[in-house]
């Protein structure tokens, strides 16, 4: 079956790339391994400019899926570093599936395959899939890889490709905490690691730590958690989990060849200091779909149109890369002076414990 649009990938870089060519009449077909709603690794956190994103192209998020109000981003140990901020906090299990049910309003088809491999015809893209052990063929006339930091699509294209990938090891914690804020930690003796961060839900917080490997992280975050337990009684460990982030590096930009474009962490759009990354999936899955529309008759100038419309978000990226190499470069009285300049400074603490 021939369609317009392949989108490899159901978060939230490859939900708004099949609405919006859906929206346009485009035959769109939106392919993700597992059957939805499915677990996703992530804190779960939406600033102000993925919020602002979502609205404008999918409406409201229902309440049933806000977990938390982000009202503003508080440093530890001893909160006296601290800044308004404005997101809310979900589960991107049922966020994402929410995403991708508007896709499906759209027009879009939903499939449940795996990606095994991509072969391209001068007006179009054959894709293997494997789907319940069965091998099937589908083609499009284009396809945009937001298949994640294990992209298929990738692979593909850049077969030689080593990217960033910064290790993260997350847990999901019983307890409450007694602020609507996104709490950070950042190690300052510790080179390898990039800091830690705390988000609330209703019921738990999710704690994190991200860090370069060969650094031990699961010590870092034993140490980390025997802190944060006893500052806000937390109860028992529900889960930890483990996986990558692939961050950006101008050395390593890879977005596409042909006929076929990368958004989102397929393509490595995660900033590089923060470690958000659904930021930037928005972002990168509307701008692929809108060139795919304005080219669709002309696909010779997809790669470098795509690029083009990306310059703004690039430009950040790459000034948070910056910024994270600077960091990185300073020691322990550098990196306290940078955060109080990042974040306002005041002379008494807030109350962040809890009672």
């Amino acid at each position: 079956m021939m369609f317009d649009v392949a989108v490899i990938g159901a978060g939230p870089g490859g939900a708004i790339t099949a609405k919006t060519c859906a929206n346009n009449k485009l035959k769109t077909i939106l392919i993700e391994k597992k059957p939805l709603p499915r677990n996703k690794p992530c804190g779960g956190c939406l600033t102000f400019y993925s919020l602002r994103t979502i609205r404008e192209n999918f409406g409201e998020i229902p309440q049933n899926l806000v977990e938390n109000r982000i009202e503003e981003v508080i440093l530890l140990p001893d909160c006296q570093l601290r800044q308004p901020a404005e997101g809310i906090s979900v589960y991107r299990k049922y966020f994402d599936y929410w995403l991708t049910q508007k896709a499906a309003e759209a027009g879009a088809v939903i499939y449940n395959a795996t990606l095994t491999a991509l072969s391209r015809k001068q007006d179009h893209v054959v894709m293997k899939l494997k789907r319940k052990n069965l091998e099937q063929k589908i083609t499009a006339k284009f396809v945009v890889g937001a298949d994640g930091v294990g992209s298929t699509v990738l692979s593909f294209l850049y077969p030689n490709l080593k990217r960033k990938l910064v290790q993260t090891h997350q847990v999901y914690i019983e307890g409450q905490l007694p602020r609507n804020a996104f709490y950070a930690y950042f190690p300052l003796e510790e080179r390898g690691v990039t800091y830690f961060w705390v988000i609330p839900k209703k019921e738990i917080v999710v704690a994190g730590v991200g860090g370069l490997p060969p650094i031990n992280l699961r010590r870092h975050m034993q140490n980390f958690l025997s802190m944060l337990k006893v500052k806000y009684n937390l109860g028992k460990i529900v889960k930890y989990e483990t996986y990558p982030i692939p961050t950006f590096s101008p050395a390593n930009l890879a977005l596409g060849r042909g006929r076929i474009l990368l958004v989102g962490d397929a393509a490595s759009l995660v900033d590089p200091f923060y470690g958000e990354g659904i930021y930037s999936s928005l972002v990168s899955g509307k701008l692929a779909s809108e060139t795919i529309i304005k080219n669709f008759n002309e696909p010779s100038k997809l790669s470098k149109e795509y690029r083009k419309r990306l310059k703004p978000l690039l430009t950040e990226l790459k000034e948070m890369h910056k910024l994270t190499t600077y960091y990185q470069s300073l020691d322990f009285t550098g990196r306290q002076n940078f955060l109080k300049e990042l974040f306002k400074t005041h002379e008494k603490p807030i109350k962040c414990e809890k009672e």
